[in-house]
């Protein structure tokens, strides 16, 4: 069996309407091969999900909380290791420039 290969996924998710709708994606989620971590979050209307890539994609990620009634889509986004440590960026088009400022200054920092 191949190693794990952690990646995160940003999923935004409408159609929630109250906690319940929240630990219900939670759960149902969470239960399901490769599914390492998620956190809903009612207000953000979004899931960040931790998954083990060899396991299920990001789109199944998005499929399976499709799949229980919400409107769920990927957020363009894009993960980062540095030493051992985790990030995932979110892109929003219009702040692209941003991104790679901060790409920038973590190769400043971790000096890559």
């Amino acid at each position: 069996m191949d190693p794990p290969k952690i990646l995160s996924c940003v999923v935004d998710i409408q159609g929630m309407r109250c906690q319940s709708c929240v630990k219900n994606i939670e759960k149902t989620i969470g239960a399901k091969t490769g599914i390492l971590s998620i956190k809903v979050s009612l207000e953000q209307k979004e899931g960040c999900i931790e998954y083990d890539e060899v396991l299920v994609s990001s789109n199944q990620v998005a499929e399976f909380i499709s799949d229980m009634g919400f409107h769920s889509t990927l957020k363009p986004s894009i993960d980062i290791q540095l030493n051992g440590k985790h990030f995932v960026v979110i892109i929003k088009f219009t702040t692209i420039q941003y991104f790679f400022l901060f790409y920038q200054v973590l190769q400043q920092v971790y000096l890559l």
